[in-house]
């Protein structure tokens, strides 16, 4: 996933701009220099991809029981 791909995913989860970059590290249970990291070198981690797409999927699943 490159980094706008992954800043515009996360945005989306939480659904604010406001801190993301530390809230989106505290879901993937990362450091927040790790989101930095991954934004400067343009990708972040395979395992990212699938973790935000679990996360996304979760949040569908609690929008559509409200």
């Amino acid at each position: 996933m490159t980094a706008d791909e992954f800043t515009a995913a996360s945005i989306a989860l939480l659904r604010t701009v406001v801190g993301w970059q530390s809230a989106i590290a505290r879901r993937l249970k990362v450091d927040s220099r790790d989101i930095r990291r991954w934004i400067e070198d343009g990708k972040t981690p395979d395992w990212v991809d699938g973790k935000l797409v679990e996360m996304m999927g979760a949040a569908e699943i609690l929008l559509m029981g409200s």
